[in-house]
């Protein structure tokens, strides 16, 4: 072969992260054609090194492909963003970046990525992204800080992965796979179909992720002008330091799960997740998680957190065969890494774990922010001593109490 022939195979094999002598290997078995093989073809390198590092002889790989019709073109569509592979180890990268290996293991822990070899060649994308950690240690954050923020961050992004492969599954894979396409036209169709996709979810994803920082960057400012304007005499409505936990829990869903499946269990937790979304006012409160069967909201002041409360209750209420309860705490939080933390957290958890179905249970804090007048629809409760607990007094509103109003 001529010279560019021997520069093109070692490129692919550069950018795969394996040797000239495989790609060669792999064209002679007839997986790639050498007058088109280029850069396009490292996905479908890489897949079949990996199948091939997995234990499975390049003769049974070939022949199966072959007896398929499985043409590896597919592998070019597959990646929105293809995996790239450097010239450079990670024991180079991170010597120009000056972390210890110890320091990058950390930061491959937290994000939850695997953990390279420092002998590995390293990927382009690992390159950049620990260029960008470099960036926010030069800008003045403590290591501990980034390796907290790499460890939500992992998270968040898993969560938001998954839930994109579980729609590809569902709307794209199953029909396919009903439709009995055959397997060489399928991963055509799914490579194409999920290379858009992709783009999609990465633009939205970063689109959203700037509207929802813009929002919280403009209420730390407001609430700091807010501190300002108080201190120089303004009246003030409201408390900056008090905040309001509110738990929503479906009611007996071990027993529904039980009755009816995980299927029906499944639909009644996005059904749960709808009506909170839709009561859950932004410029009162947000939701700070999700918990299976329950969901975690942080709201500013009593009332709206009330509302938003039996609006919930309401809307599950009609025509449906399960319910909610609610509980709440009203004082202050911990907020730390978009989750929240302390006395209050724990005070609603279990008061919200006492609340009966369709009926909402706050502690005695809370019930002080009421106005007067609606105090009466309130029926006080005493609770046994809970650990981690003094207080044993609490307020219950149920839905026979009639304050409980559609929307």
């Amino acid at each position: 072969m001529d010279k560019s022939y021997s520069d093109t195979i070692d490129i692919v094999a550069s950018l795969a992260g394996c040797t000239s002598d495989q790609v060669k290997r792999f064209i002679a078995h007839g997986l790639f054609d050498a007058d088109r093989i280029s850069e396009a073809d490292v996905n479908g390198v890489r897949l079949v090194a990996s199948f091939e590092q997995s234990g499975f002889p390049l003769d049974t790989i070939a022949r199966t492909f072959s007896r398929e019709g499985i043409s590896l073109d597919f592998a070019r569509e597959m990646l929105a963003i293809p995996i790239r592979m450097s010239t450079r180890t990670y024991r180079e990268v991170n010597r120009e970046f000056g972390f210890s290996p110890e320091f990058a293991n950390q930061i491959a822990i937290a994000l939850g990525v695997s953990r390279p070899d420092q002998g590995d060649l390293a990927r382009e994308d690992d390159i950049a992204f620990l260029r960008l950690v470099a960036a926010a240690l030069a800008a003045g954050l403590d290591k501990r800080v980034v390796i907290r923020y790499m460890r939500t961050l992992g998270r968040a992004m898993r969560t938001i992965s998954e839930a994109q492969r579980d729609l590809f599954r569902s709307e794209v894979i199953t029909p396919l796979n009903d439709a009995g396409v055959p397997l060489s036209e399928f991963l055509m169709l799914t490579a194409k179909r999920r290379s858009a996709l992709q783009k999609i979810g990465y633009e939205a994803t970063l689109k959203l992720q700037a509207r929802i920082l813009e929002t919280l960057v403009f209420d730390d400012v407001s609430n700091w002008l807010h501190e300002a304007l108080r201190d120089a005499g303004m009246p003030s409505a409201t408390s900056e330091e008090s905040k309001v936990i509110c738990f929503v829990d479906l009611s007996n869903y071990s027993d529904f799960v039980r009755l009816h499946g995980d299927h029906e269990g499944l639909q009644i937790t996005e059904a749960l997740e709808e009506a909170v979304q839709r009561h859950v006012d932004p410029d009162h409160g947000r939701i700070v998680k999700t918990l299976g069967d329950g969901i975690l909201c942080i709201f500013f002041t009593a009332k709206p957190a009330i509302d938003s409360a039996m609006k919930m209750i309401s809307q599950v209420a009609q025509g449906q065969n399960w319910s909610l309860h609610v509980g709440m705490a009203a004082g202050r939080v911990i907020s730390r890494d978009g989750d929240v933390y302390g006395a209050t957290v724990n005070r609603a958890a279990r008061l919200c774990a006492k609340a009966r179905g369709r009926s909402i249970l706050i502690d005695e804090a809370m019930f002080k922010q009421l106005d007067p007048n609606g105090r009466s629809a309130w029926k006080p409760v005493e609770l046994p001593l809970m650990r981690g607990m003094t207080e044993t007094r609490a307020f219950e509103l149920g839905s026979e109490a009639g304050g409980f109003v559609s929307s």
